[in-house]
């Protein structure tokens, strides 16, 4: 009887080893041996059941739906309403200022050999008249009050502008043309015929009138090139500048570049800062004779230096061209 008990405590041990082991199999125990059990079915599951619940550990694990949800977490802080933006006030157009008004004497003008130009010019109350020059090299201007004088040495354009701080500013474009004409000798103008149409050319050996060393010496070109663009004699010019720098030799010629003994309003002695320069003021004077209706030696002489021989002298290189 207690072998008996033994074994069915034993059978009991190992059904619930298997039934803790997750096995499918279920060995019966007998006195006569081992041998394996088919399925015990549902009456196993009782049986199982019925075992203490210490025995029962799969079933003493947590599930996982004991894990916190998502949703328990805090819910994020609203975010605050967001102030109106306040709309900027409208700039206000200013008013345009008027267009300043520029009144000009004429648009398209001429020079003859560069003759002086005078234009009337007047501008608005207050506005201020300034002037520009296509070629500054070669058109110059003077502004007076009320007058535009303009000298060119070849065709261009001359812009006025009128502008102030009260006013749009205007420009007006002044078309000039340069009209070049070929001067009669001054001999050709002689009442008395004492005055030799010259017969040397530039070309000529001149050297005796533009003397090695002196003033005058390497000017011949730019009193020929300069007479050519004023329009007039070039052998008058030469025979003044040679009369009044002692072919050259003078203080005035070779320190200053004065070829014509030209002063300033105070008396003084014009200085050029070249030949070139000295030159053309010069020619541009004889220039001005002529725009007098003044062409000959002695008609100039009547203005240029009145009296002490100065006709004469002049009148004496002059016809030493002729030859």
């Amino acid at each position: 009887m207690e072998t008996s008990r033994v074994t069915k405590i034993l059978v009991t041990i190992v059904i619930v080893l298997c039934i803790a082991l997750g096995s499918g199999v279920v060995y019966a125990i007998s006195i006569g041996g081992f041998k394996p059990a088919a399925d015990p079915g549902p009456s196993a599951s009782a049986s199982a059941s019925a075992l203490p619940s210490a025995f029962a550990t799969a079933s003493a694990e947590p599930s996982a739906s004991a894990e916190p949800s998502a949703s328990a977490e805090p819910s994020a802080t609203p975010s605050a309403t967001p102030k109106p933006t306040a709309t900027p006030s409208p700039t206000p157009t200013p008013t345009p200022l008027p267009t300043a008004v520029l009144t000009l004497g004429g648009t398209d003008v001429s020079s003859i050999n560069g003759a002086e130009i005078a234009v009337t010019v007047s501008a608005s109350d207050g506005a201020t008249i300034t002037v520009t020059t296509s070629d500054a090299d070669n058109i110059s201007y003077w502004l007076d009050p009320g007058t535009l004088y303009i000298y060119p040495k070849t065709s261009g354009t001359v812009t006025v502008t009128a502008s102030g701080s009260a006013y749009q500013s205007v420009s007006t474009t002044i078309n000039v043309t340069y009209v070049v004409q070929t001067a009669a000798p001054a001999a050709a103008d002689s009442s008395d015929g004492s005055v030799l149409t010259p017969t040397l050319t530039r070309n000529s050996d001149l050297s005796f009138w533009f003397r090695s060393g002196t003033g005058m010496d390497g000017t011949k070109d730019y009193f020929f090139d300069y007479a050519a663009s004023y329009g007039v004699d070039p052998w008058l010019c030469i025979a003044i500048a040679d009369h009044e720098t002692g072919y050259g030799t003078s203080t005035a010629c070779n320190d200053l570049n004065n070829f014509g003994g030209l002063m300033d309003s105070s008396g003084s002695l014009k200085s050029y800062d070249s030949k070139a320069q000295g030159v053309e003021a010069l020619v541009w004077l004889i220039k001005w004779y002529y725009n007098q209706g003044r062409t000959t030696i002695e008609s100039i002489g009547e203005w240029y230096c009145p009296g002490q021989g100065w006709v004469n002298r002049v009148t004496t290189i002059y016809n030493s061209f002729h030859q």
